[in-house]
């Protein structure tokens, strides 16, 4: 999992690569209105369904920014039952282009996202990233 807003600024970012920055901050700034923005942040839902549907021992969760800088491969590979594939962590694949995020846009975001991070932080107490809005 990625930071609900991380993950949608960047989604937000790629979508609108062609676009200029005044297209792309007005609709961020009304966005989880829509189905395909809002679902991808729901990681309540998500993870609720996936508790619905697998025992504990059949899934592995990590967190997005452990691959690069933790040792979330180290786990999801003994998780998998495989051997260690060397991984070029360094390298970034589908890069957005860089963006500000608005301070209004961000203030929308955190608001609309609250209950994601309450859920996080009440399901991973400290295994949530520290840069995540907890």
């Amino acid at each position: 999992m990625r930071d609900p807003i991380a993950r949608l600024w960047s989604m937000l970012r790629f979508d609108f690569r062609t676009k200029d920055d005044s297209d792309l901050n007005a609709f961020a700034a009304t966005c989880l209105s829509k189905p395909k923005f809002s679902t991808r942040c729901d990681y309540k839902s998500a993870l609720e369904n996936i508790d619905a549907v697998f025992d504990p021992e059949q899934v592995f969760i990590g967190f997005y920014e452990d691959m690069f800088d933790g040792d979330l491969l180290d786990r999801l590979y003994g998780f998998l039952d495989i051997a260690p594939i060397a991984a070029q962590t360094e390298k970034r694949i589908n890069k957005s282009p860089t963006a500000h995020l608005p301070d209004d846009v961000a203030n929308y975001f955190a608001t609309e996202l609250a209950p994601q991070y309450a859920y996080i932080r009440e399901r991973f107490g400290d295994a949530a990233p520290e840069g995540w809005l907890l």
